[in-house]
């Protein structure tokens, strides 16, 4: 699929392109394929109350998160924690990070599936070998990729925290449709910019109805047909695809409006 990066768009067969594609694959099996240090479980685990320090986790099936997971840096910033899951990764409680554990240095390789509980918070990189499933309210102190086939839909509410960085950039990419279901909201909190939010796709988004989006909506080939009241603090901007509104409230975003 195409890359759009720094204002410039990379078409298929691009070799920007094809090194992207290989970076994410190389990612995903050094990952799931690295040594591992501790072997949680041959078969399905909680990671529920677990105290984790730096190293290289294996869970051989599903795992689940039902109570916290606390990350224990134990005073260095560089330590690593890379947790390998076998099937599917299904939370329902947060994160904590103690003792200098910093989101940028946890990944999760998930072979399958992922869903993020409602009101819960993840840190770290994510890269799934399938679909990942966010829910209401779910806080994201890092990444995630994947590589599914099928169309995203986000709806609920999004919380986008610069954690006091007005500079923070939110960048959601997708090569396939992307629809934002009825009610969707778009909340920024702790400095977040509404013009250092993306929402790219290289083909046509669906708003449904009484929708509060935030950030600069850029489409490819498609265009968009927005719902009923749509709110939107930012642009919506398409290379080929039909504009078409129907009582929708525009308002300025604020900064440069352009990608990091």
């Amino acid at each position: 699929n195409d890359i759009i990066t720094n204002q410039t768009k990379y078409p298929v067969g691009d070799p920007i392109v094809i090194s992207a594609a290989n970076d994410y694959v190389l990612a995903f099996q050094e990952g799931r394929d690295r040594s591992y240090d501790v072997l949680l479980s041959n078969g399905s685990y909680d990671l529920g109350g677990d105290i984790l320090t730096r190293g290289v986790y294996k869970i051989g099936d599903a795992a689940t998160m039902t109570s916290d997971l606390t990350l224990d840096g134990a005073g260095d910033p560089t330590s690593v924690f890379i947790i390998q899951i076998g099937s599917t990764f299904t939370t329902t409680a947060n994160i904590k990070l103690i003792n200098d554990a910093q989101p940028k240095n946890i990944y999760w390789i998930v072979v399958s599936t992922s869903i993020i509980g409602a009101d819960t918070n993840l840190a770290g990189v994510m890269i799934t070998g399938s679909t990942v499933n966010v829910k209401d309210n779910t806080i994201i102190r890092g990444s995630i990729l994947s590589r599914s086939n099928g169309e995203p839909t986000i709806y609920g509410s999004q919380i986008l925290d610069a954690q006091g960085n007005p500079d923070a950039y939110f960048v959601f990419r997708s090569s396939l449709n992307l629809t934002f279901q009825q009610d969707t909201n778009t909340v920024l909190i702790n400095g977040s910019q509404s013009s250092n939010v993306f929402w790219i796709t290289d083909k046509s988004v669906n708003v449904e109805s009484n929708v509060n989006l935030t950030g600069n909506i850029i489409m490819g080939t498609g265009g968009v047909t927005p719902g009923e009241n749509l709110l939107l603090d930012g642009r919506l901007l398409s290379t080929g695809g039909a504009l078409t509104l129907n009582n929708a409230i525009f308002s300025k975003a604020t900064g440069n409006t352009s990608l990091p």
